[in-house]
């Protein structure tokens, strides 16, 4: 997506999967928090930020063998590309998508964050 902040892609690599993991949670959380308030430039841009996060993420799980890891993050992409392309999916679906991805790393599961 190439959203306006640039990523440092060898600093990313550099992240623990965990660090990564949550930097994507938190974009999610901002795209639920400005979908809530009818902003959709806002939610966009979040979502724009978080395609990144997964794609340079994704990059990494493929370049380290984890391909669970791969997988789960593809399938994230996907239903961000289904919010961002126009379905009419509502902010109740960013919880459960935020919940997933976390658990996708046993130190981000063990935070048991509120959503």
């Amino acid at each position: 997506m190439n959203s306006d902040v640039s990523l440092d892609l060898e600093k990313w690599r550099k992240l623990p999967a965990d660090k990564q993991i949550l930097n994507i949670a938190s974009e999610l959380s901002r795209a639920k928090k400005w979908l809530a308030e009818n902003n959709e430039a806002l939610v966009r841009s979040s979502l724009e930020r978080a395609f990144d996060l997964v794609d340079a993420s994704a990059e990494t799980a493929r370049a380290d063998g984890r391909y669970y890891l791969l997988r789960e993050l593809l399938r994230l992409r996907e239903f961000l590309g289904e919010f961002y392309s126009g379905s009419d999916l509502g902010v109740e679906n960013f919880i459960p998508a935020i919940k997933n991805l976390l658990d996708l790393n046993i130190q981000t599961h063990e935070l048991h964050l509120e959503l």
